[in-house]
């Protein structure tokens, strides 16, 4: 098969053709950049993993600029016929973005301080839920809590705005890695500074000062505060910020003021920029309010879950104490007093008494000190058993009025009153192991034990190199799998989670802020083992079994389970966000391109305008040789040397390599994948002479077939005429036969968003609807996976985002089925004597 080609001078219609066609495939290439940026967008919106929120905001940007350049384009294709366009991704862009950027909104009464007696659910914003939750504990539950008052959230807004650290905020956390902890750490220690730093505005100054000389009129002048962080977000339902935030104790009425910027300068303690990111919190959105409240005198303080979190086995209650200050029991720093204790009968199940050598107490100045713990002390219980049972009666008390299991806060005063120092909802692991699980596999031998000890802070399991934390080592140097070795837990740790798989310390308890944090990042913890640092040498390759309290030399693959997927953003603010937002982006409304609403002001999301411009830009080159004159290109039959088809063929970009006798184009001179697919589906269009009867048959060719070959005789113009505009992976093909009109348009290429195959056949007249070859053909394409619809008197069959392997055999086949159609419709041939696919 050869095509005979006449090389033609460049003319202003193919210029405009092939302007066009430029500006096709930069809305091609565009379109495949926003179909992709879309989808990056609804996996995150699907909850399937973690994402940045300045990310989103960045590829929404992206996407408003790509869509825009695309909306561009398509004007250019068409002489500006779709100006609206361009507003209406304008309009929706920015309201997308508007959402994004704005800052969450705060009530705007100029509150700076509330005594806890009057906070009700109307401050609950302005307070904090640390705050909130305290003071419904005194005010509607009426337990024992200390007095004190709030700093609102308002104060800190004004604060930050008068100061200017918004915009420092802004400019060192921006496209911030949190998972490059120096760089986080740099950030962090610059935004600090300049809080404390920073004079606070006479408002909040004045409210601070009067409020707590009021309570120096009640409790003399031995005050002491502790001042505590109660922002937006923390003690969350769905997120905890355990230990991440400071707070700063024993803080006498002259120091205030300090205590306060120290716990707004916590914001950004690199542990809590990590966690925030993590869960789905932008840092504009968790403003602080400072909780104040007297110190308790405390002989033994502690932390209570009213329920296990690791197991759904024993349905029981946890307390963990220490002498003094309950520091020492939440950061983990020392080993604790340990009891579990059924809910129904109040019975203690177990009892651990740790020997407590120290104990942190306040000291005389602006600062807290560990003191030996006197020696008929250090192995005593640090709560009696009336002390058990009140705990366990006021956090079934706080569990049934909240209505969720509670991690609890509390001490006990020299007087043996017990006071509740913070109640926030408990998050509850779904247990991995099964009843009989729970004891550990025969199959392992003895010799794989390197300890069987501890408690479980969160419960799994992790195999990776053991990396021992020495004390002048640098959380940054921790490998991507490994897991973590410490002398004992602490939220400081937090920044590197992303890349541990598990932790195991010396001290620490399941009640400490660290093991809260790993449940919520589902990561295996076990806390309390004494002898992990002494026992598990650095670098070596250790299976950890937190769930059994096991650790193991080497990988045990048997008893590794496959993690569950959690997104830890999940009903977060950013997510909810996020969600909300994606709204207006992923949707795609606009499907029908024959209803009236199918125009610009129909686009209601960027998918939609998206699906708009290219339909539109399709059409439009699709009609662009409605108006061009066929000049000789001659496809001869391979078997009869005879002309059948006359094609133009309009070179826009690299489609054929031009033959240097400008005469004669060989199919190896086609570069245009999608033509030379086609081509290879139509050829050999076999010729039969009408005189000739088919064999067997007595049969001749019908009028039409006459005349094609009394025109060939006659040495005239071929009869079937079409024209071809092509690139390298572009083709529009047009077919004019005696019996029906055929359109192809086509993109064959690397990129699947852009591929697609687009045909059009309208028969001669409107009886040819229920003919035989018809019938053939709409067989054929169905079988091909077209979508087939009836416009009209015309068949439309398109097929969207295949590959181009997929899209090259589809086209081979709507060759040789534009072929079967050609015999069929003008009697060549019956149907039944074709070999179908």
């Amino acid at each position: 098969m050869q095509l005979l080609f006449r090389h033609t001078g460049m003319n202003t219609h193919k210029i405009n053709q092939i302007k066009k066609y430029k500006h096709y495939k930069s809305l091609l290439k565009n379109n495949t950049k926003s179909l992709l940026l879309i989808n990056e967008l609804e996996d995150m919106s699907l909850g399937h993993s973690h994402f940045d929120y300045s990310i989103v905001v960045k590829k929404c940007e992206e996407l408003i600029s790509v869509i825009c350049n695309l909306a561009e384009d398509l004007n250019a294709m068409s002489d500006g016929k779709y100006i609206d366009l361009i507003s209406a991704t304008e309009k929706i862009g920015f309201s997308i973005i508007h959402q994004l950027v704005r800052k969450k909104k705060h009530i705007r009464k100029n509150i700076f301080g509330l005594w806890l007696a009057d906070i009700t659910s109307e401050y609950f914003e302005l307070t904090g839920a640390k705050a909130a939750n305290l003071a419904e504990i005194s005010n509607q539950v009426c337990l024992p809590v200390p007095k004190g008052f709030v700093i609102t959230s308002r104060a800190c807004r004004m604060f930050f705005n008068q100061a200017g650290v918004y915009k420092q905020i802004k400019k060192h956390l921006k496209d911030l890695d949190v998972n490059d902890i120096r760089a986080l750490d740099q950030a962090c220690s610059t935004i600090k500074a300049l809080i404390m730093d920073s004079a606070l505005p006479p408002e909040v100054e004045k409210t601070i000062a009067a409020k707590t000389e009021d309570l120096a009129e009640i409790f003399g002048g031995n005050l002491c505060m502790a001042v505590r962080s109660s922002a937006s977000g923390e003690d969350s339902l769905s997120s905890s910020f355990a230990g991440l935030y400071d707070s700063v104790l024993n803080v006498r009425p002259a120091n205030m003021v300090r205590a306060y910027k120290e716990v707004l300068a916590g914001m950004f303690n690199p542990r809590a920029v990590f966690y925030r990111r993590t869960m789905g919190y932008r840092d504009i959105d968790d403003l602080m309010s400072v909780l104040c409240i007297t110190m308790v005198d405390a002989r033994s303080s502690g932390c209570m879950y009213t329920i296990d979190p690791n197991y759904d086995i024993e349905d029981c209650i946890c307390i963990n104490a220490n002498w003094g200050l309950g520091v020492s029991v939440v950061d983990g720093s020392v080993q604790t007093d340990h009891w579990r204790i059924a809910r129904d009968s109040r019975k203690i199940l177990t009892e651990q008494i740790a020997t407590k050598k120290t104990m942190l107490v306040s000291s005389a100045g602006y600062s807290l000190q560990n003191t030996p713990v006197l020696p008929e002390k250090m192995d005593r219980p640090c709560l009696d058993k009336d002390e058990i049972k009140q705990l366990v009666d006021y956090g079934l008390r706080l569990e049934k009025y909240f209505g969720f299991p509670l991690d609890v806060e509390w001490a006990v005063d020299q007087q043996g009153k017990i006071y509740i120092l913070q109640a926030r909802p408990l998050q509850r692991l779904d247990n991995e192991l099964l009843p009989e699980e729970h004891h550990e596999p025969a199959s392992i031998p003895e010799s794989k034990v390197i300890l069987r000890q501890g408690m479980t802070g969160s419960s799994g399991t992790a195999s990776g190199k053991a990396y021992v934390l020495g004390p002048d080592d640098d959380l940054a140097d921790i490998p991507s799998g490994a897991i973590l070795i410490a002398p004992q837990t602490s939220p400081l740790y937090v920044p590197a989670m992303s890349r541990i798989s598990g932790i195991i310390t010396d001290a620490g308890s399941v009640t400490g802020h660290m093991a809260s944090v790993a449940r919520e990042f589902r990561i295996p913890a076990l806390v309390g083992t004494d002898t992990g640092t002494k026992l598990i040498r650095n670098k070596e390759v250790i299976t950890l079994d937190a769930s059994r309290r096991v650790v193991y030399k080497g990988q045990i693959d048997s008893i590794i389970k496959e993690k569950k997927q959690v997104n830890l953003m999940k009903n977060s603010p950013v997510y909810k966000l996020v969600r909300e937002v994606l709204k207006t982006v992923i949707p795609l409304r606009l499907y029908n391109p024959k209803s009236p609403d199918f125009s610009p002001a129909g686009c209601e999301t960027l998918h939609d305008v998206v699906r708009f411009a290219h339909e539109k830009a399709m059409h439009e080159m699709s009609s662009q040789n409605e108006h061009l004159h066929p000049y000789p290109v001659h496809w001869m039959s391979g078997s009869t040397g005879l002309p059948l088809l006359s094609v133009q063929v309009l070179n826009l970009d690299q489609g054929i390599r031009e033959p240097a006798s400008h005469e004669h184009l060989a199919m190896e001179d086609i570069l245009s994948a999608p033509f030379r697919a086609l081509l290879e589906g139509m050829a050999p269009v076999e010729a039969y002479r009408p005189d000739k009867p088919e064999q067997g048959t007595g049969k001749t060719k019908s009028s039409f077939w006459q005349s094609v070959f009394n025109n060939l005789d006659n040495n005239c113009e071929p009869v079937l005429p079409c024209f071809a505009s092509i690139s390298n992976d572009y083709m529009h093909f047009r077919l004019y036969a005696g019996c029906f009109k055929v359109k192809v348009d086509s993109i064959c290429s690397k990129q699947v968003n852009s591929n697609y195959i687009a045909f059009l056949l309208q028969p001669d007249n409107s009886d040819a609807a229920g003919s035989p070859w018809l019938r053939a053909l709409i067989t054929d394409l169905r079988k091909l996976g077209f979508k087939i619809e009836y416009i009209q008197d015309a068949i439309s069959a398109q097929i969207r985002k295949y590959d181009q392997d997929r899209i090259r055999d589809r086209l081979v086949h709507v060759g040789e089925s534009i072929k079967r159609s050609l015999h069929l419709a003008n009697g060549l041939t019956d149907a039944e004597d074709l070999v179908w696919f």
